[in-house]
């Protein structure tokens, strides 16, 4: 019993280092090509992404928990609404002004952050996503 645990955080624990160093090499490669061609979108859409993927990955140990179990998928609606939307919100914040929209949507009002800060609030977002589902016993 102890060993399979041993085990399985091993596998996790390659699979989730793995994905980022593989993440963290095409995102280097995105930001070269940027930096020649000038062209950011790209690059700004693959970080996200990836920062994206990083969170479902993160939490993908306790989905693979809860799809273990019997029972009906349910929505903590709660936990999206309250953690997903503002990481939502702040993760694409700096795209709201991309070509495709003439001006800006984001309201003066609304809180700004750092577009460093972008991928661990997207890490968030992908985290809160894979974490909001569960099963309600029937």
């Amino acid at each position: 019993m102890k060993q399979e645990k041993i085990i399985r955080y091993l596998v996790y624990a390659f699979v989730l280092f793995g994905f980022l160093l593989l993440s963290q090499h095409v995102v280097k490669e995105f930001r070269r090509i940027a930096s020649i061609t000038y062209n950011t979108y790209p690059y700004i859409y693959v970080s996200i992404i990836s920062s994206i993927l990083i969170g479902v990955l993160i939490g993908l140990e306790m989905l693979l928990r809860e799809a273990r179990k019997r029972g009906t998928w349910k929505i903590h609606a709660e936990k999206l609404l309250f953690l997903g939307l503002p990481s939502f919100y702040f993760t694409f914040n700096s795209l709201i002004s991309l070509p495709f929209f003439p001006h800006q949507v984001s309201l003066p009002s609304l809180p700004y952050i750092n577009p460093e800060t972008t991928p661990i609030v997207a890490i968030i977002l992908g985290y809160t996503i894979s974490t909001s589902f569960y099963k309600k016993i029937d």
